[in-house]
């Protein structure tokens, strides 16, 4: 359901307005910063407020505030000269910006902090709830660290949902969630 409504019952045109997608390989294209944040030329100064409101929530503001032409930076130098090319954590927070830019009511975010050292994917992940916390956020994750802040955890294996519940629940079941925690839990250790 989306709201009170079956997704069935919504054209497709409805439901792609509703939902935010963050990939874990995201592609940037050879626009500029504003482009690439808004998925169409900027309009003026409302269109300037919402990409740079989106950067801000990503973490990637100070970044293009700092650039000669910020939002009007190119990506890649593909096309032009004075282009930039960000590291996988930048791409990845400009997904981000690019996914709050579009306002959905729903955001998924496939692997969100793929490309992120410990410290900025914690970063990532305080700011990405606040972001979200009106909004549904699916988050596909295998980082089990990440988790312990959301609601609802569903652990699934070959395509079905094996457990269900809080990250305190599904430790206190001790079953494959709790086992896989662990795991990973020693290894940073």
């Amino acid at each position: 359901y989306l709201d009170e409504e079956n997704y069935k019952d919504l054209d497709v045109s409805s439901l792609r307005k509703e939902i935010a997608v963050v990939y874990q390989d995201f592609q940037a294209f050879a626009f500029s910063i504003g482009e690439n944040v808004l998925t169409k030329e900027l309009g003026g100064r409302e269109d300037e407020d919402k990409v740079w409101e989106a950067l801000r929530e990503s973490g990637l503001s100070t970044k293009i505030e700092n650039l000669p032409d910020k939002l009007n930076t190119p990506l890649t130098d593909e096309f032009e000269e004075n282009g930039i090319s960000f590291s996988g954590g930048e791409n990845q927070k400009l997904a981000i910006a690019r996914a709050m830019c579009k306002d959905a009511g729903v955001i998924i975010m496939d692997e969100p902090s793929s490309s992120l050292d410990p410290l900025s994917e914690y970063d990532m992940y305080l700011r990405m709830l606040n972001m979200c916390r009106d909004k549904t956020l699916i988050l596909i994750s295998h980082r089990l660290y990440s988790t312990k802040m959301v609601d609802k955890i569903y652990y699934m294996e070959s395509g079905s949902i094996l457990e269900c519940g809080s990250h305190e629940e599904l430790m206190k079941q001790n079953g494959k969630y709790a086992r896989m925690y662990h795991i990973q839990a020693e290894q940073y250790g």
